[in-house]
């Protein structure tokens, strides 16, 4: 598991790991949004070469990492070249692919400029790009020597990036039965409550991925409403939409909430809370019965699945008690986004 470090000041914290560790680095990652809104924040990588790539799920591709690679070679990078990936989770996610296979590996720091990427994507070992209409599809598991959390970037964020890494930290406060979980049903918070938060979150990650840093049994925890939240991802991919990671991964909560409360016996009152804080607080879901099939088709294709003829689901008996490898048939899915869209209204 890598380091990680939380800030208000981004450049003062990387520059002295950098000098601690004796490191120089060689070329930065980014995306155009960032490089416009972040650099002026984080000068000191703004005398780096570099790479911006266009934003968004639909260029998280082979192509665009293609371009990086070549781009590293134009710099005559080596096996010790430092690569930093400033932003969010699609360049930490490209960006850690492209330095894990690069020369069979050269060392990379991540730079989380979005509240999911600090929170998710930046730690965790887990990098990938999209292929075929399907997310994550090609990835391998490779670590940064340091993700540093740049809390004086957050401020650039627009109010549905700021939602999508809300989603996955409600994620961990179900996973691990947060006392701050009713409170965060109840209103998102703000930047004053957000710290202690992310560093719960970090730490709660962290003992999960150590533990299982591979994914074979216990890691799997923390794919909680990611079965959905995946598919959703492919339906809006398909539609050439995004939405983003985390707004997809807290819809699949509520899908998780209403399987687990059928299969497992959960309190439907975590399902009422959950659904009154998607309704007065995110974007809507644009869904029908119509979009049913691919959604059950991007289910079997989940990498967490034993085979493509089963879906598996992480499920709660309780908040703070998980279980995994749940085998959900396709009439349970149609179901639970039956009853999801019941309550949702749509």
């Amino acid at each position: 598991m890598n380091d990680t470090i939380i800030t208000q000041n981004a450049d003062e914290a990387l520059d002295k790991y950098l000098k601690e560790n004796q490191l120089r680095p060689a070329f930065l990652f980014t995306d155009k949004n960032v490089e416009r809104s972040c650099l002026p924040i984080i000068t000191s990588l703004a005398r780096l070469p570099r790479m911006a790539m266009t934003p968004g799920e639909t260029n998280k591709t082979i192509a665009t990492t293609e371009q990086l690679w070549t781009r590293l070679h134009e710099q005559q990078a080596t096996r010790h070249s430092l690569l930093i990936n400033l932003g969010g989770g699609i360049v930490s996610d490209l960006g850690g692919f492209a330095a894990a296979t690069f020369k069979r590996g050269i060392p990379f720091i991540n730079i989380a400029t979005t509240l999911l990427a600090a929170v998710d994507a930046s730690i965790g070992g887990k990098t990938a790009i999209n292929m075929n209409g399907v997310k994550n599809e090609i990835g391998i598991f490779a670590w940064p020597l340091v993700t540093i959390v740049a809390l004086d970037t957050f401020s650039t964020l627009p109010p549905e990036e700021y939602l999508s890494g809300y989603g996955e930290m409600l994620k961990t406060a179900f996973l691990s039965g947060s006392p701050w979980l009713p409170k965060m049903l109840k209103e998102v918070p703000g930047q004053e409550e957000l710290r202690e938060m992310i560093s719960q979150c970090l730490a709660f990650k962290k003992e999960i991925v150590e533990k299982d840093p591979h994914e074979t049994s216990l890691r799997k925890v923390l794919n909680l409403g990611h079965t959905v939240a995946h598919a959703l991802e492919t339906l809006y991919l398909s539609r050439q939409r995004m939405i983003p990671h985390g707004i997809a991964v807290a819809y699949g909560l509520l899908v998780m909430l209403i399987i687990s409360h059928l299969r497992l016996g959960l309190s439907t009152d975590w399902i009422t809370l959950h659904t009154r804080l998607l309704k007065e607080n995110f974007p809507p879901l644009s869904l029908t019965c119509e979009d049913y099939p691919l959604l059950i088709r991007a289910m079997h294709s989940d990498k967490k699945n034993r085979d493509s003829s089963h879906i598996l689901f992480t499920l709660l008996r309780a908040p703070g008690a998980p279980e995994i490898d749940i085998e959900v048939s396709e009439e349970e899915v149609r179901t639970a986004l039956d009853v999801m869209r019941d309550y949702l209204g749509i």
